[in-house]
C-alpha cells in the first residue's frame, strides 16, 4: 500500500471518527441552552406559586399560633372571673393537645385524600370559629370542651401546611418555605403579648370581659383566610390556577422526580394505604428517641411558657412562692383597679423571652449550618437551660429582676435550638428505598410509588401527635 494510500484512509479513518464527536459537541449548545431555559421556566412557576402559597401558608401560622396561645395571656382574668383553680386550667390547657394528637393522623390523611384547599380551608375556619366561641365560656366544662375541639380543629394545620408545601417545591428547594412557616410562629409570638394586653384592654366595653374580645377579635382573621384559601389555594401543581398548562405539568414532574412517582401521585391516597404507613414509621428508633427528647423538652418549657403570664402575674404580686393563684393575685386583689395595670404588666413581660428566642434561633440555626453540626447546637443550649431554672428561686428572692432575668435566659436557650432540633429530626429518620418497602407490600396495594412521597409526611405526622400528647401531659 503507498503512503498517499495510507494517508488518505486515514484521514478517512479521522474523519469518520470525528463526525460523531462535531455532532456531540454541535447537540451539546442545544441541550445547555434547553436545561437553562427549562431552569428559569421552573423558577418563572415557583415565582408564581410563592406569590399565592407562602403568605397564606404564612398567615395560616400565625393565626394558629395566635388562637391556640392566646389562653395564656386570658388565663389571669378567665380565672379569676370563673374561679377557676390551677388544676381546672391545667387540665383545660392539656385537653388541647390531647385533641391536637388525636386528630393529627386523619386530618393529615384528608388533606392528601382530598386537597389541602378544601380540607386547610374548612378546618381553618373550624378553629376560627371555635376560638371566638371561647368568649361563651361560662365554666368548667364549657372550658375543657371548647379546648378539646380547638385541638382537633388545628390538628390539620401543620401537616397539611408541610404536605401541599412538598407539593409544590422540589426537594432543592423547600429550604425558604418551610422556612417561612416557622418564622410565621416567631412572629407570632413577638406580636401577640402587646396585641393580646391590647384587646385586654376593652374590658366593660358592651358588657364584656377583656378575655371575651381578645378571643372573639382574634377568632376572625383565621375565618377570613379559611374562605380565602377555599377560593385561592391549590392542592397541587396540577390544579395551580397561576400556572399555564405547561408550567403545571413541568413542576409535577420536577417535584416527583420519576415518570413514575409523578403518575402515581396523580392518583388519591387510598385509605388502606395509611396503616402500613404509620406501621413502619413507628417501627423506626429514631423516632421514638426524638419523641423522647420533645417530652422532656415539653414537660420543662413548654408548660412553663403556657403559664407563664400568670407566673408573671403572680411575681408582680409576690406570691410566686408561696399562695399562688390560677389568676395570679388574691380573689379580693382580682376586683380592684390596679389588678388591670398588673395584668397588662404581666401581659406585656410575657412577649420578652419569645423576641430573645426567635432571635437566638436565627443566630444558632445561622452557626449550626455555617459549621454543619447539629447534635451539639441542641444539647449545650438545652443542658444551661435547664441549670439556669433551677436558679429561679433564689434570685427571684433576691429581686423581681433577678427572677424575671432567670427566665428570660432559661427559655431563650430552651427555644434558640428548636429549629436545628426540628431539621435533625427530619433528617434522622433514614427512611428506607421504595423498593424495599415495595416488596413487603407491593402485593396489596395499587399505588405504590405515591407512597414515597406520602411517607414522610406520615412520619412527621406520628411525630407532632406523639409530642402533643407530652405536651398535654405536661
Amino acid at each position: 500500500m503507498s503512503r498517499d494510500n495510507a494517508d488518505g484512509d486515514q484521514s478517512t479513518v479521522e474523519h469518520v471518527i470525528s463526525l460523531p464527536e462535531a455532532a456531540m459537541k454541535e447537540q451539546a449548545v442545544p441541550a445547555a441552552g434547553h436545561g437553562d431555559d427549562a431552569s428559569r421556566e421552573l423558577n418563572v412557576a415557583l415565582r408564581k406559586v410563592s406569590i399565592v402559597l407562602l403568605p397564606m401558608m404564612f398567615f395560616c401560622g400565625t393565626f394558629a399560633y395566635i388562637d391556640k396561645g392566646n389562653l395564656s395571656f386570658a388565663a389571669v382574668k378567665l380565672n379569676a372571673d370563673l374561679g377557676l383553680s390551677p388544676v381546672d386550667y391545667g387540665l383545660g390547657s392539656g385537653l388541647f393537645y390531647l385533641g391536637f394528637a388525636v386528630g393529627i393522623l386523619p386530618s393529615t390523611f384528608m388533606s392528601m385524600r382530598y386537597g389541602a384547599r378544601w380540607w386547610l380551608g374548612f378546618i381553618t375556619i373550624a378553629w376560627g370559629i371555635i376560638s371566638s366561641c371561647h368568649a361563651l365560656i361560662s365554666n368548667k366544662t364549657s372550658f375543657c370542651v371548647l379546648r378539646l375541639f380547638l385541638g382537633l380543629a388545628e390538628s390539620a394545620g401543620s401537616s397539611a401546611g408541610g404536605h401541599v408545601l412538598a407539593q409544590f417545591y422540589p426537594k432543592s428547594k423547600r429550604a425558604i418555605p418551610f422556612t417561612v412557616v416557622i418564622v410565621s410562629s416567631m412572629v407570632s409570638g413577638i406580636f401577640a403579648a402587646p396585641l393580646a394586653a391590647g384587646l385586654m384592654s376593652l374590658h366593660g366595653r358592651g358588657g364584656l370581659s377583656g378575655w371575651q374580645w381578645l378571643f372573639i377579635i382574634e377568632g376572625v382573621p383565621s375565618v377570613i383566610l379559611g374562605i380565602s384559601m377555599m377560593i385561592w389555594l391549590p392542592s397541587e401543581p396540577l390544579t395551580a390556577w397561576m400556572l399555564t398548562p405547561h408550567q403545571r405539568e413541568m413542576l409535577h414532574q420536577t417535584v416527583h422526580e420519576t415518570p413514575e412517582e409523578a403518575e402515581a401521585a396523580r392518583q388519591p391516597l387510598c385509605l388502606k394505604q395509611l396503616l402500613p404507613l404509620l406501621w413502619d414509621a413507628a417501627k423506626r428508633p429514631a423516632i421514638w428517641f426524638f419523641v423522647a427528647v420533645a417530652f422532656l423538652w415539653t414537660l420543662s418549657f413548654m408548660s412553663l411558657y403556657q403559664w407563664l403570664p400568670v407566673l408573671i402575674n403572680n411575681m408582680l404580686s409576690g406570691t410566686a412562692l408561696s399562695g399562688s393563684t390560677s389568676s395570679g393575685m388574691s380573689a379580693a386583689a382580682a376586683k380592684g383597679a390596679a389588678s388591670s395595670q398588673q395584668t397588662r404588666e404581666a401581659i406585656l413581660l410575657s412577649g420578652i423571652p419569645p423576641i430573645c428566642g426567635s432571635v437566638a434561633m436565627l443566630v444558632v440555626a445561622w452557626h449550626s449550618d455555617r459549621v454543619n453540626e447539629k447534635n451539639w447546637h441542641v444539647a449545650i443550649p438545652y443542658v444551661i437551660s435547664g441549670i439556669v431554672l433551677t436558679l429561679f428561686t433564689p434570685f427571684y428572692k433576691i429581686s423581681f429582676a433577678g427572677g424575671f432575668a432567670v427566665l428570660v435566659i432559661s427559655l431563650t436557650l430552651s427555644n434558640c435550638s428548636q429549629g436545628v432540633y426540628s431539621s435533625r429530626v427530619v433528617g434522622g429518620y433514614d427512611l428506607p428505598a421504595l423498593p424495599r418497602w415495595r416488596a413487603r407490600h407491593g402485593a396489596c396495594y395499587k399505588h405504590k410509588a405515591a407512597m414515597q412521597s406520602s411517607r414522610p409526611i406520615s412520619v412527621h405526622s406520628l411525630h407532632v401527635a406523639c409530642v402533643a400528647v407530652s405536651d398535654g401531659c405536661a
